[in-house]
């Protein structure tokens, strides 16, 4: 799969990521695209098949072009989570017992190991197949790596006890240049 690359406004995309709304949760309905178009950015449609685009912003004509952000989309959800029964001991004497269904992560999109570009922060678009990842500052000649890590459910009914968490590389980028700048 080739990595795709775009332009967006200066400033665009940490609009995007300090819009209030999200701060303590992820975005609903259409307030994902919404916010993408308020910042200057048309609207992407869904793809066909999985994609990688690369945001990249230039302050004026005589800065660098940065990386900002990585849009992500898939043909599935690339976070997900299962409630599984958790066990409870209260603090009173005789002390109660008794079992809570908790929701848990099970698969995600992760930084891998090697990944030199940092994350600020990830807003997941309704129904998790579209990731917009937002980069911290300076990751500019960075390596961005980034995986879907499923986590080992070690429960007897699920993966049993000999289950280890598993990794899937689906972005490996280095973070050069924008493909419209001379080199």
């Amino acid at each position: 799969m080739l990595t795709e690359h775009r332009h967006v406004p200066a400033g665009a995309i940490q609009v995007i990521a300090a819009n209030p709304a999200f701060a303590s949760r992820q975005p609903q309905g259409a307030e994902l695209d919404l916010a993408m178009i308020n910042a200057g950015l048309e609207p992407m449609p869904v793809p066909q098949s999985p994609r990688i685009v690369v945001l990249w912003e230039q302050a004026s004509a005589a800065a660098l072009p940065q990386p900002v952000a990585v849009l992500i989309d898939a043909s599935e959800p690339m976070l997900r989570s299962r409630l599984l029964p958790r066990e409870e001991i209260s603090q009173d004497n005789p002390p109660t017992r008794r079992w809570k269904m908790l929701d848990e992560i099970w698969l995600n999109l992760v930084a891998d190991s090697g990944n030199g570009a940092s994350i600020s922060s990830t807003l997941w678009a309704p129904g998790k197949q579209r990731a917009l990842v937002v980069l911290a500052p300076n990751a500019r000649n960075q390596r961005l790596k980034l995986s879907l890590q499923k986590k080992a459910q070690t429960a007897a009914y699920l993966d049993g006890a000999a289950a280890t968490d598993s990794a899937f590389v689906i972005v490996d980028e280095i973070l050069g240049h924008a493909p419209w700048e001379e080199i």
